[in-house]
């Protein structure tokens, strides 16, 4: 890849890439405006049509229709008023018929309003008139019907009171003339006038003329009587005005055949029947009788049928009105609704034609402008870009953009300076790159050479270590032992010691230095160095604890510190006397399998501040019993979700402990330490010291022998 010479320089054309690109979107925009612009006054002409429709039509074809309902309503109410059998019943009916035309009058002002802007108002106006003079027709019917009503019912109600009255004189009448007929009866039957008689009166005497004729009026006077309340009674179910004449006819017989019966008789004793009579027989051919009373009220009642007759054909009439008027509604409305779909229909030619040029212009502007004149040079400067990045660029590639007079040739002439001076400094950058990298090659041979050296150290270190720990315990056949360190990186900071304090006593030592590595491995030589002189100088565990303290803090420059745990096994008596440094308290084992943490004592970690003292505690070990010392590395192991092992896991993992050889307890402790945690990294030291105590030899031959 060669750069190429820097062209001349080429004056851009007044008329550049974004004027062009300016000019070419205005004419894709100013054909979207014109197909908007149609589209616009094609929907200002529709929605002028639907305006019309819908605040001119659809309110006069509703309000039409809701006239033509109540106008019904109003002839479907028109029969319960004359079927009213009660003044509540009529008022109630024509309460609701006033309603309804209040109603019909408040709609024929709406549709008045409605059609007051039409086009042609004149003629709808001229039929809400029409209406309007029907309706009033049909409000002045229902008033006449309301008040035949009514005197239909006051003819009703008068002449239910006559016939009831009549019915009382006629119980009375009766009432008086059964005594009379019965009296008349018993002497002419057995003689005797009155129960009181003692003597009967001869038959010639009873059977005479005038005693039959007496009895035979009384006994006509009874049937008369009855007839008479029957003729009467008769006129409530009457329901033919043509039948009162003979029916009167026969009341005026009865009454006449009474009368010539009460003449029979005599006044004599009759008085109070003569005129209960008078007043029955008035009731039938008085002034206002029942007949005269039915008869007007059948004539009121043919009356009331012809007006409900009128009010239906009147109700017929106006609903002939309405449907005209919605007909010629309906009209206007469907040439409306024509008018705005051919609108419509004009609009979508327009937006059609228009969007198909707009399609074909954008194509064109797309195809003839944007394509040649902007996405191929984009398209070379990307190719060439992208080659540059492969180191396959040639300056000739962008020669025929670089020509072009707009911002694509100075970006293409651009690139090619650039490319240019990228070349030559990637060259240069190339050649100091290769020095660098020998240089380095020759270091990276020197610091593997020290790495390997310090590996080598670190061994030698790790071994040094590790051959300062007990490797065993001594044989003694008062205890067992095992021991173990695992640290966490090449050299760890946890140790353990075991060794003899004077005649059959034996000191254990656990103790954890804080960090890890190199500077916790010194520190732990010179803390167990320390402590195992003060040690030997047969001290108490708290003495011994307290003057390794004070020689720490003044030999601790890297300001560490150890927490650490230093028992004392009194081998004859089994004895435990012990001070803790802040270390985790030993777990001891009975021989029973009861598990617990030694009682704690205080103190803090060795190396923070001299002249601090440590308290003491003991406890009696029994044979069988087994102390387990160990660091946190075990109860804080932790797995990949960063749960920890804790106390309770290390507690549970000895259940059989007391069972086994020491030997199998460490290997059983450490597998499960190992089995939680998986293959999480060891994130801290395992130190563990684990010590059976057997008892004296005395003791143990005892045992044995039993």
């Amino acid at each position: 890849m060669s750069a190429a010479a820097d062209p001349a320089p080429v004056r851009r054309s007044r008329l550049g890439l974004s004027a062009r690109l300016y000019l070419a979107i205005g004419g894709a925009v100013a054909l979207t405006l014109a197909a908007s612009i149609v589209a616009w006054i094609s929907f200002v002409e529709l929605g002028q049509h639907q305006r019309r429709i819908t605040r001119e039509h659809i309110p006069s074809i509703t309000d039409s229709l809701r006239l033509a309902a109540q106008s019904n309503r109003i002839a479907a109410t028109a029969p319960a008023l004359i079927a009213a059998t009660t003044e509540v019943e009529r008022d109630s009916v024509m309460s609701a018929l006033k309603q309804q035309g209040a109603g019909l009058d408040d709609l024929i002002g709406r549709l008045d309003q409605d059609v007051a802007n039409e086009s042609d108002a004149s003629e709808d106006q001229q039929q809400i008139a029409s209406i309007r003079r029907t309706s009033s027709s049909l409000t002045e019917t229902l008033d006449q019907l309301n008040l035949s009503v009514s005197r239909r019912m006051s003819l009703r109600d008068t002449l239910a009171a006559r016939v009831e009255h009549a019915a009382e004189l006629h119980r009375a009448l009766i009432e008086k003339l059964t005594p009379l007929l019965d009296d008349a009866t018993l002497y002419l039957v057995t003689g005797y006038r009155t129960l009181a008689d003692t003597t009967p009166q001869p038959a010639e005497s009873r059977f005479s003329e005038r005693t039959l004729l007496t009895y035979a009026a009384m006994t006509q006077l009874s049937i008369e009587a009855n007839l008479i309340g029957v003729l009467i009674a008769e006129t409530t179910d009457l329901q033919d005005a043509a039948l009162i004449p003979p029916l009167i006819e026969r009341f005026q017989s009865a009454a006449d055949r009474f009368e010539r019966a009460i003449g029979v008789i005599g006044p004599g004793g009759l008085q109070s029947v003569q005129d209960t009579a008078d007043e029955l027989i008035a009731l039938g051919l008085g002034p206002d009788n029942v007949y005269a009373l039915r008869r007007s009220f059948l004539l009121e009642q043919k009356v009331g049928n012809a007006l409900v007759g009128q009010a239906q054909s009147v109700a017929v009439m106006l609903a002939r009105q309405v449907d005209s008027l919605v007909g010629h509604v309906e009209a206007r409305t469907e040439t409306a609704v024509v008018a705005s779909n051919r609108a419509i229909d004009v609009g979508e030619t327009l937006l059609l034609v228009l969007n198909a040029v707009s399609i074909i212009g954008a194509l064109a502007i797309g195809w003839g402008y944007v394509r040649r004149q902007i996405t191929a040079p984009v398209v070379r400067i990307t190719d060439a870009a992208a080659a540059f990045e492969a180191a396959r660029y040639d300056p000739e590639s962008l020669a025929p953009v670089r020509d072009r007079k707009d911002e694509l040739g100075d970006l293409a002439r651009t690139f090619t300076r650039m490319a240019a001076e990228v070349q030559a400094r990637t060259d240069t950058l190339d050649r100091l790159v290769d020095e660098r990298t020998r240089e380095l090659n020759d270091k990276n041979g020197l610091l593997a050479a020290a790495n390997r050296r310090m590996d080598a150290e670190l061994a030698i270190a790790r071994t040094l270590q590790a051959a300062m720990l007990p490797q065993r315990l001594p044989e003694n056949p008062c205890y067992a032992g095992k021991a173990t360190m695992v640290p966490a990186q090449e050299m760890g900071g946890d140790f353990y010691d075991f060794f003899p304090v004077g005649d059959n006593r034996v000191g254990l030592v656990i103790a954890d230095v804080s960090g890890k590595g190199v500077p916790a491995a010194f520190f732990m030589a010179i803390s167990r160095t320390i402590l195992q002189g003060a040690a030997r100088e047969q001290r108490t565990a708290g003495l011994c604890l307290s003057d390794t303290n004070d020689l720490l803090c003044e030999q601790n420059p890297l300001d560490l510190f150890v927490t650490a745990f230093y028992g004392i096994l009194d081998l004859d008596t089994g004895e435990l006397s012990y001070a803790n440094a802040g270390h985790n308290p030993p777990l001891l084992v009975s021989r029973d399998g009861s598990i617990a943490p030694l009682p704690g004592t205080g103190g803090v970690a060795m190396g923070v501040m001299p002249g601090v003292g440590y308290g003491e505690g003991r406890q009696a070990m029994r044979p069988g019993d087994t102390l387990i010392l160990y660091t946190d590395g075990i109860s804080e192991a932790m797995d990949r979700d960063g749960r920890e092992f804790t106390e309770a896991r290390l507690i549970g993992s000895l259940g059989e402990s007391h069972r086994q050889s020491v030997e199998i307890m460490m290997s059983t402790l450490i597998e499960a330490v190992s089995e939680f945690v998986g293959d999480a990294p060891q994130s801290d030291d395992i130190t563990c010291l684990i010590v059976r105590y057997k008892g004296p030899p005395a003791t143990e031959r005892l045992e044995a022998a039993e």
